[in-house]
Parts: structure tokens; C-alpha cells; sequence
């Protein structure tokens, strides 16, 4: 394969485009991407070819007017600018600044006169409710460069960087300036697809595999809808999904200078000049380096935004009832709680139980503290308050908001070390001791401007109180409302009785809070926490079903996103052609257990998880047969997670919408009183006598001895991958004692001690196939236990 001579390319295209220089100029434009290559960091969307300078020499031949003698350094150092600046990471621009400087000292280029774009880019944020700072203004800017040098451009980065909004924001620029009357701008005609949401004979069109007929996809349908269109406008087709060699690969004669789309039909799309793909995803891992050279890119970091542009959007959509004092208020407690408590996520040893990225958890704090909000925007209410009143209850509302948005995915031993810091932080100075010990920095640190009215009680932590909007405000324990638990009845299955603790009411309470306000909600926590039960038992008897319509998913490692997508529209009505929804009048709540588990395919991309992205984002997708969008109004998502297994994990770009909340392991004194009740409930229900009660507790107390010292001591290995063991072994254990117990006294001992270990036989599954030195370990753990058995389990085999 030759090699081209990229010098002596540059050089023929710049005298063609009259550059007097251009013997100089070449060298030194190649001199610039070869240091590119050799002292920047080694990224993926990186290249510093000839694709890239080719590029720069498109730029420059469309210099107008031609460059004099004097200006054309400067003309060569805009054009590279233009072309590399967006794509590269911050710590990577000193240095390709400092590579334009040694090569070409004392050349400043003049500043691009954009006055009317940017004038407009300011206006579209400011009907948008965006902060257009310099940084979001930059990064929209150098997409509509790009889109003047490049057919495909690529706006990769993490969630909360502005992907999606630098492009609408662009788009909706563009249409103010046609107005204007600039013949150069036009109008957006915008078609977004999420390329991993389907398959790729969807994608691209596929032939029937009976009948051999051809049925077209989602992009030759797009393309010639664009290539027939007699308008100017601008053509933007959209593809916002995990990009990989599955689908993209494909695209290469499109991106190329040829511009044609090759389909399995034998049919060759020509595309339009006015069309523009434009590719949204969170990186280029899975991308060929020959994708990456024929695409524009422009990196957002999200740390360049921060979450503050995101609280100062935020504050314009309070009530109006609340006026700019109490605006600044709440400004305030966000900035002060929401800078040290992140940064304690960040850089000391708490753990959450699910990744979180910063603004998500800013964001779900203002999700808590709107759906307080309600009764602000009624003005008879507002009077009733005094300024006192309206101060105190913004504090709560805030403190409850931070307590379960920013501690909200914690284990359980990081709550206590968060309700330790929440307490300092509502102390009246922040204590030294809370200072030293976690290492804050000073500014970190700093005192409240006025003493907080009514702070969480001392006692517990800050999650196991409540807050009620009532005078100034009021804080509960969740465990005082079980004071009235009805029993469990009598003529319930045993696999649906659910005993009220603490953490069902704090459950309950919460998704009663968060999804009659529309906002998703994710919980996570290992196997056997509840996350289900509590969710399935809420959306059918804890809501009004006159209102809403729940829908159940599972998802499974098989699960594909046609199987999702017509499950879902079985549920859903024809509203309108186009337009799909529940029965009017009513929200369909959508439930998705183990949303996590699809498999990955080939690149990790999980289709399921992508189609319902798409859903939230954009609530529509595109019908399986004619594949032709369908707008999806009124369904709301609450999903559960169980993030143990970290092969399971799904997107942060699908996380990044939910409030996320963890149900942690229960306690002993918890697991303790649930199983007593159940166990209680059966002796009740059959008739037993009441002196089989004493049992209970022993009986529960040795299951749980038991299964911890399982969990210690029979761990998986590599050749054991089936020891597991999680509270529905437990559940099990109890089930059956209590199912199959004798019913007399005299057998009571006897007939309990020897069901229970047979049932834990069987839960841990031929132990005789265990090192002799682990089973006995946990074996002991049983002759020990409170029921003083009279036969070691060792002796049972």
C-alpha cells in the first residue's frame, strides 16, 4: 500500500487556491499534525491525517476573499483551529496551542464575524431556558463549523454536557436567521433515530427471508424523503445511540466525498447536498479508525458545564408565589449542600450502590423539591404562610430533597457517615472534628448565613424521618405510621403478604411522591430487598386506577427490543394517526424489572435499554412494520436494578433520567420481626396452639445465624459458581418449617429442628460436595444456635 505525500497534496491545493506562500505553509501545516500526533494525549476520536487535513484545505480554498500575502498565517491558523479545536480534551488544548505558537509565532487570527449566529444562539437558549455561557456558545459554534466542512459530524461526551442541546439550540438559531433574511443560513429539518433501538435490516432495509421481497428501512425511507424535497432547508439526519462497526460501517460511502448510501437491493441513494448526518453518542470506542477520519468531531465535557447552569435554569420554573428572596434561598442551600456532599462522593470513601454522575443527582434533588411545589402555585394557600413559614418549609422541602437525591443510592454503613456531614452541615458552624476527620477543604466549610428553623432530629439518621408541609414544617419517623398497620390477613397467599417495616412505608411514600408528579424512578439493591414486591403491590392497590394504568415488564438476557416495543403498544391506544397513548384521561405507568439484564451485544450496547432511551428522550419510535415514527404520549418509567453483577450494568445516558434509590440489605432486628410475623401468621391461620409461639423467634434467629455463616463461609468460586445465596434462600427455609411443622407439642422440637435443616440441605445444595473445612464451619454455626439441637448437621452426611 503507498503511502501519500500529504506535503506535496497541501502544497498543489494551496497554489490552487492562490496562497503565495504555500510552499512555506504546507510544511508547516504538516509540521502541526504530526506533533498532534506525537505529543497529545492518544485518544480514540483523535486523527491527525489527511482526512483532517483535507479538512483544514476545504476551509481554505473556501477563503473569500482570496488571502493577501500578509494575512494568509493567519487565515491557515483559523482554518486549523476550526477544524481540531473541537475535538480535543482540555488537557490537550495548551499544548496544540503551543504547537500553533512555536510554528507560527506572532500570528493571531482575526475572530470569525458570527455576531448575528451568536446574537440568535442566545436568544434560542434564552426561550429554551438554557445559560448560554461561553463554553455552551463555543461547542454550538464550532457544530455549526463543522457542519460547513464535514457531511458527518460526531458530538460525543458524557451525559449533562449539552449534546442534545447544542444541536436544537443550533437548529432553532438557524431559523431566526432565515428570517432575517441571511441567504446563507436555513431552516432544520431534523430525523432522529436511535440506530441500536433496532435492528440493522431495519436500519439499512432487508429482504423477507420466505417471500425474498424487499421492504425498505428507516434510512433509504429518510433519504429520499431529503433527496425529493424542493426546499432549501437544511437536512439534518440524527443518529443518537451507542455507535459501533455493526451499523456505521455502512456509512462510510456517505461520509465520504461521494455521498451515496449501497443497500442490499442493488439501489444507490445519492444524498443530498443540503443533508448533514449527525452523530450523538458517549464515545467512539467501538468506532473504526476509518469512521472516525471521515467524521467532524466535536468532545462536550460535561465538567466544562457543571451542574449550576443546570440550578439557575431550574430556578426560573418555580412557582411564581415564591418571589427572588426565597429564590436565593433555595440557590444557596443547593450550592452550599449539593458542593461538599458531592464532593465526599467523589474523593472520600462513600459508596453508592449504583454509579451516579454529578448533575443527575442535582437534578433529582430538584425533581424532590417540585414535587412539593404544588401547593405554592395556590395563592389562597401561599397567604396563609407567613415569611417565617414559607422560609421554614423551603428548608425542609430541601433537606428532605437533598437527603433522598444526593444520599439516595448509599449503602448503609455511607448513610451514616452522609447523616453525620448532613448534621454538620446544619449546624450553626461546621463542626472541626467532621472537618479533620473526612478532610474537607476550607471553603467547603463554610457557616450559614442564618441558623437553619427546623433541622431532622439528632437522633438515628437523617433517612429515618420524613418531612410534613405543616406550619413550619414537621419531621416524622417513618416507623410511627406502622402504629397503624392493619394484620395481614387471613386468606392471603403466603407469597404476597407483605410485612410493613420502615422501609415499605419510606417506599411507598416515595413513589407515591415521585410518580404522581411524572418523575422516574429507579431502584436499586441486591436480590430479595423488595424492590418488586413493593412496586407491583403500590401500582395495584396504593393508586388510582381510574387514573393510571400500570404495565409490567421483566426483562431476561433474551429480552429484544421488538418483543418491548409490541408488549407496549399492546397496551396503548390509537389516539390519532402517528400517535399512540393510554386511554385518554389516564397515564400509563410503566414498571421494567431487571431492566438491566438484556444481554450486551458484540460493542455492549443493549437494544431493549436503547428503545426505551429513545423513549424518554424523544417519546416516540418508529412502527416495526412500515417504520414510519409514532409519537408516545403519557407513559412514565420506574425500573428496578439489581447491580451486583457488574457484567449487568446498562447506560449512563438511559440512569441519567431517573431518581435513584437504593433499598439496602435489612437489618438483623428487621429480618428478625419480618420473618416472626410470617411464621406467626401461619401458626394463627392453621390453628396451632399458642404454645408453638417461643419457637418462632429461636427458629428465625438460628435461620439467620445460618445464613449469614453461609455467606461467609460458601462463597463462589470459579468451580462452585452456584453458590449464591440471598434472602429468598431465607424466605424458603421459613416457608417450609412453617408449611410442614407438625401439629401437635409433643413432635414440636423434634419435627421444627429436623425440617429446618433438611430445608437448608437443601438450599445450599449437596453440601457433601463442599471442602469438608467450609461446611463445617457453617454447620457449627447451627449446633450452636439458639433451637440446641441434639444432632450436628455434619452427622446428617
Amino acid at each position: 500500500m503507498m503511502k501519500p505525500d500529504l506535503e506535496q497534496i497541501t502544497r498543489v491545493l494551496l497554489k490552487s487556491s492562490g496562497f503565495s506562500e504555500a510552499n512555506m505553509l504546507a510544511t508547516k501545516i504538516i509540521s502541526v499534525h504530526k506533533l498532534a500526533i506525537q505529543e497529545l494525549s492518544h485518544q480514540r476520536h483523535y486523527d491527525f491525517g489527511l482526512r483532517s487535513i483535507k479538512a483544514v484545505l476545504k476551509l481554505l480554498q473556501e477563503a473569500q476573499p482570496l488571502p493577501s500575502k500578509e494575512n494568509e498565517s493567519e487565515i491557515v491558523v483559523e482554518a486549523m483551529k476550526k477544524v481540531n479545536f473541537s475535538k480535543l480534551k482540555e488537557v490537550d488544548l495548551p499544548l496544540f496551542n503551543m504547537i500553533l505558537t512555536d510554528l507560527f509565532p506572532n500570528v493571531v487570527p482575526a475572530k470569525p464575524n458570527n455576531d448575528n449566529l451568536q446574537r440568535f444562539i442566545n436568544e434560542a437558549c434564552h426561550s429554551a431556558n438554557l445559560q448560554c455561557n461561553a463554553f455552551f456558545l463555543e461547542k454550538v459554534l464550532q457544530i455549526y463549523e463543522m457542519l460547513s466542512v464535514r457531511q458527518g459530524v460526531a458530538i460525543i461526551g458524557k451525559p449533562f454536557g449539552g449534546k442534545t442541546s447544542a444541536y436544537r439550540v443550533l437548529s432553532e438559531a438557524l431559523f431566526m436567521l432565515e428570517d432575517l433574511g441571511e441567504s446563507s443560513k436555513h431552516k432544520v429539518e431534523m430525523t432522529i433515530i436511535n440506530p441500536k433501538s433496532i435492528t440493522s435490516g431495519q436500519l439499512y432495509g432487508q429482504f423477507d427471508p420466505i417471500s425474498c421481497e424487499w421492504s425498505d428501512g428507516i434510512l433509504p425511507v429518510s433519504y429520499r424523503q431529503f433527496a425529493s424535497s424542493t426546499n432549501n432547508n437544511r437536512k439534518w439526519l440524527i443518529f443518537d445511540g451507542p455507535i459501533d462497526s455493526v451499523w456505521i460501517e455502512n456509512m462510510n460511502t456517505v461520509l465520504d466525498s461521494s455521498r451515496k448510501l449501497c443497500i442490499m437491493s442493488g439501489e444507490v441513494i445519492q444524498l443530498s447536498p443540503t443533508t448533514n448526518l449527525i452523530f450523538e453518542a458517549m464515545d467512539l470506542m467501538a468506532a473504526s479508525p476509518a469512521v472516525v477520519s471521515r467524521c467532524g468531531i466535536v468532545y462536550i465535557e460535561p465538567s466544562h458545564l457543571g451542574w449550576e447552569c443546570l440550578v439557575m435554569s431550574w430556578l426560573h420554573t418555580l412557582p411564581a408565589a415564591l418571589n427572588g428572596n426565597h429564590k436565593n434561598i433555595v440557590k444557596n442551600l443547593i450550592l452550599r449542600f449539593s458542593s461538599l456532599l458531592i464532593y465526599w462522593l467523589r474523593n472520600r470513601d462513600a459508596k453508592e450502590i449504583f454509579p451516579t454522575q454529578d448533575a443527575s443527582l442535582v437534578i433529582a434533588l430538584m425533581n424532590f423539591f417540585e414535587c412539593f411545589m404544588d401547593d405554592f402555585n395556590n395563592e389562597k394557600y401561599v397567604e396563609t404562610l407567613t415569611e417565617l413559614d414559607i422560609r421554614a418549609q423551603i428548608e425542609g422541602v430541601f433537606f428532605f430533597s437533598c437527603i433522598w437525591s444526593i444520599g439516595g443510592a448509599l449503602d448503609t454503613d455511607s448513610r451514616g457517615k452522609f447523616s453525620i456531614i448532613f448534621h454538620a452541615l446544619l449546624s450553626r458552624s461546621f463542626p472541626d472534628n467532621v472537618k479533620n476527620n473526612f478532610l474537607f477543604p476550607e471553603n467547603l466549610c463554610c457557616s450559614p448565613s442564618k441558623p437553619y428553623i427546623y433541622t431532622p432530629p439528632d437522633q438515628g439518621t437523617v433517612f429515618d424521618f420524613k418531612f410534613l408541609k405543616e406550619g413550619k414544617g414537621k419531621w416524622k419517623l417513618w416507623s410511627e405510621e406502622l402504629t397503624s398497620t392493619p394484620s395481614i390477613p387471613r386468606d392471603i397467599p403466603v407469597n404476597q403478604i407483605i410485612v410493613m417495616t420502615a422501609e415499605t412505608v419510606r417506599c411507598n411514600a416515595l413513589m407515591q411522591l415521585l410518580l404522581i408528579h411524572e418523575k422516574p424512578l429507579l431502584w436499586v439493591g441486591p436480590t430479595g430487598t423488595g424492590k418488586s414486591v413493593y412496586t407491583i403491590n403500590f401500582l395495584l392497590k396504593k393508586i388510582d386506577l381510574e387514573k393510571y394504568r400500570p404495565v409490567f415488564l421483566n426483562f431476561s438476557p433474551q429480552t429484544t427490543a421488538k418483543q418491548v416495543q409490541d408488549l407496549i403498544m399492546s397496551r396503548l391506544d390509537k389516539r390519532r394517526k402517528g400517535v399512540y397513548g393510554p386511554a385518554l384521561g389516564k397515564k400509563c405507568i410503566l414498571f421494567i424489572d431487571d431492566v438491566n439484564m438484556p444481554n450486551e451485544e458484540a460493542y455492549g450496547a443493549k437494544p431493549p435499554v436503547e428503545l426505551m432511551r429513545q423513549l424518554i428522550d424523544h417519546n416516540m419510535w418508529f412502527e416495526q412494520k412500515d417504520m414510519i415514527p409514532v409519537k408516545i404520549l403519557d407513559v412514565q418509567l420506574i425500573a428496578a436494578v439489581n447491580p451486583t453483577n457488574p457484567e449487568t450494568s446498562i447506560t449512563p445516558r438511559f440512569s441519567r433520567h431517573f431518581n435513584i434509590v437504593a433499598i439496602n440489605e435489612f437489618s438483623d432486628q428487621v429480618m428478625v420481626a419480618i420473618y416472626s410475623k410470617i411464621m406467626l401468621w401461619h401458626l394463627d391461620t392453621r390453628g396451632f396452639s399458642k404454645e408453638f409461639d417461643p419457637c418462632i423467634e429461636q427458629i428465625v434467629s438460628a435461620t439467620l445465624a445460618f445464613y449469614k455463616a453461609c455467606l461467609l463461609n460458601l462463597r463462589p468460586t470459579p468451580s462452585k459458581v452456584h453458590y449464591m445465596f440471598n434472602l429468598r434462600d431465607f424466605a424458603k427455609v421459613i416457608q417450609t418449617v412453617s408449611f410442614r411443622m407438625g401439629r401437635t407439642s409433643e413432635t414440636r422440637e423434634k419435627d421444627l429442628n429436623r425440617k429446618f435443616c433438611f430445608k437448608w440441605r437443601g438450599c445450599v445444595s449437596e453440601p457433601w460436595t463442599f471442602a469438608i473445612g467450609q461446611w463445617a464451619s457453617a454447620a457449627s454455626v447451627l449446633d450452636n444456635s439458639l433451637l440446641g439441637l441434639d444432632i450436628g448437621i455434619c452427622n446428617w452426611f
